[in-house]
């Protein structure tokens, strides 16, 4: 049985049992900031939040900006970071929705919103001009804010990014557009749905440790984030995937060979549609490679933004 038919099993078995048992509530936001936003953790108001944000390295030198994926945080660029800030300003944020930052005041959730809200956000922790890189959806925000405001952006680095039309999608998010379903999944969250997605997202799930499998479950249960997932899941951006072409800044797309969420053949596709991308391709990793080879994926990461081009 494939991975993505048990996660998809384990979920509709949360649903039949159901009860009491399975209920997991929100957690106030205060209670997860000792753990979670420790020094050199900081927060900025943009937009009506309280943006959960890191700004480490020396301030004078070029700037890469960290965007994460759908139910991740500031913390899946641990090891880049490390990798990086002896040479880079890196800075990297919860995006609204996700980790510590919580949901839009207003609900929305487009593409179109996380593009405003990012330049606000760059605005406030002034940065005039940045690379940018960014994993799953932080990818999809990271290009179609580079398309949105080509002056602000100098470099770009596309892991395992989303937003091209491929078709099939995760069973995990087909069952969160089944009517009556995806509601109950903000309230019947045990941790170990979130073990099994995390072995979707990891090729070697020796990787998936329980620290790992905590700091999601932890994150995703932030008042309000579960909610916001399922609204940015339902999400269904008409913008045409071609204007990506409009991108001049030099590319980077890296790519986990053994990505089940979004297949390993996208990463050509970012290559013919951005003029003079490169693809880096890691075989036996799947789609997190920030996380599941943060030395390797760094070091390219490294090259690229240091080098020329």
């Amino acid at each position: 049985m494939s991975k993505l038919r048990t996660i998809g099993l384990a979920l509709l078995a949360v649903v039949v049992a159901g009860g009491a048992a399975l209920y997991r509530p929100d957690l106030p936001v205060e209670s997860l900031k000792p753990k979670y936003a420790p020094p050199p953790s900081r927060f900025v108001r943009v937009e009506g939040m309280d943006v959960h944000y890191r700004d480490e390295g020396p301030r004078g030198a070029p700037t890469v900006v960290l965007l994460h994926g759908m139910g991740a945080s500031l913390h899946t660029w641990d090891g880049w970071t490390r990798a990086l800030e002896d040479s880079l300003r890196v800075v990297r944020l919860d995006l609204p929705g996700y980790g510590l930052t919580g949901p839009f005041p207003q609900g929305d959730y487009s593409n179109a919103a996380y593009v405003r809200f990012l330049d606000a956000f760059l605005t406030a922790v002034d940065v005039p001009r940045a690379s940018l890189a960014g994993n799953s959806m932080g990818g999809e925000i990271a290009w179609r804010y580079t398309v949105a405001h080509p002056p602000r952006v100098e470099k770009l680095i596309l892991v395992d990014a989303a937003g091209y039309p491929y078709g099939e999608i995760p069973g995990f998010f087909k069952l969160l557009g089944t009517p009556g379903l995806a509601p109950l999944l903000t309230k019947l969250s045990p941790r170990w749905m979130y073990a099994n997605n995390l072995t979707q997202v990891y090729a070697d799930d020796a990787k998936v440790t329980d620290a790992l499998v905590d700091r999601y479950y932890d994150l995703t249960r932030r008042e309000g984030n579960r909610g916001a997932f399922l609204k940015r899941s339902l999400i269904q951006d008409t913008t045409p995937f071609a204007e990506i072409r409009a991108i001049r800044a030099p590319t980077l797309v890296q790519w986990g060979a053994e990505d089940l969420w979004i297949p390993k053949a996208v990463a050509d596709t970012f290559r013919v549609y951005i003029p003079g991308a490169r693809v880096v391709m890691y075989d036996s990793v799947g789609h997190l490679p920030m996380e599941e080879i943060p030395e390797r994926s760094a070091a390219d990461a490294r090259r690229f933004l240091l080098g020329g081009g």
